[in-house]
């Protein structure tokens, strides 16, 4: 899970291959469900001065992103999929 530098939004990842972008002053479900990776999702990161996040999954990729959420609320937000970084080392977690 990780939020926006602003902290306006927040995006949850899962073991189940999906990420979900929410904004919680406008509701507690997903304004976007995304399934871009095969296996679980393991960490999310935000760049601090762009409107770019990379996800990280057990499949072994990295995929970067520009997410834009914009003030008029009745405009959809714009995800668009940037690149996938490939062959990454999956590390275990747990003991």
């Amino acid at each position: 899970m990780g939020s926006q530098p602003g902290g306006d939004y927040l995006l949850v990842v899962s073991n189940v291959a999906k990420v979900c972008w929410l904004d919680l002053d406008l509701s507690t479900k997903p304004f976007k469900s995304m399934a871009h990776h095969r296996h679980g999702v393991r960490d999310v990161a935000y760049h601090n001065s762009y409107p770019l996040f990379v996800t990280a999954s057990d499949d072994g990729t990295a995929q970067v992103f520009h997410g834009m959420v914009y003030a008029d609320l009745m405009q959809n937000p714009l995800l668009v999929p940037l690149k996938i970084l490939r062959n990454h080392k999956v590390a275990a977690f747990g003991p």
